[in-house]
């Protein structure tokens, strides 16, 4: 399933690239008497050099955000030894017996560090997240688990920063709907959104006030 998604979104990027670049590329390297036939342009459809760059480097940073992590996720290794995982300059290596901490072990972003290094799993990239949970509690020392009052705290910051996210985001659209919006529409979706935005920002003063 991750590498066919993978398989996708570079087949997607490379397209578009294609797709945009080569009738350029095509313009420039025609001989002068054989352009009129592959375009009236230098470039195709009014586009700038600047313009394919940038979009060309836009889809390869694009498909690279999207692709990294779940390969690196598949191309980890658990051994007897310890976790192996891919990075960009050397291969991750924690043994067994080096893990300090281990993060977010209820989540869909566990985190384990030694003193040196940090690797991130995906638990829903794997076959078996479960399995993959219970390995961990069974290789690794059970000093490196957080304590049930530590898990707790995690999930109320957690929560609590949602919430500060959402009154934010949904304040700072309502200001923006009631500064630029000129109909009776765009005031009551501001209202509705200022509103929402106070409704959540409450919930994190009462969050706050019981932590």
């Amino acid at each position: 399933m991750v590498w066919s998604v993978t398989v996708c979104i570079i087949g997607f990027a490379l397209f578009s690239m294609g797709s945009i670049t080569l009738p350029a590329i095509q313009w420039e390297t025609a001989p002068p008497e054989l352009r009129s036939r592959v375009d009236t342009t230098p470039l195709p459809h009014d586009w700038t050099w600047t313009q394919i760059i940038l979009i060309d480097a836009g889809l390869v940073l694009t498909a690279s955000y999207l692709t990294l992590s779940p390969i690196i996720q598949v191309l980890t290794k658990f051994t007897d030894e310890g976790i192996q995982q891919p990075g960009l300059l050397r291969n991750k290596i924690i043994h067994w017996q080096d893990i300090q901490k281990i993060y977010n072990t209820t989540t869909d972003n566990i985190e384990i560090r030694d003193s040196k290094t940090k690797v991130q799993l995906i638990p829903s990239l794997f076959v078996n997240p479960p399995a993959l949970r219970k390995e961990l509690h069974l290789r690794a020392p059970a000093s490196a688990f957080s304590t049930i009052q530590q898990v707790s705290q995690k999930v109320k910051q957690h929560k609590r920063n949602h919430l500060g996210r959402m009154a934010l985001g949904a304040t700072s659209v309502s200001i923006f709907i009631f500064t630029f919006g000129q109909t009776v529409v765009s005031f009551a979706i501001g209202t509705l959104l200022l509103g929402y935005g106070i409704f959540e920002f409450e919930k994190w003063l009462k969050l706050d006030r019981h932590s």
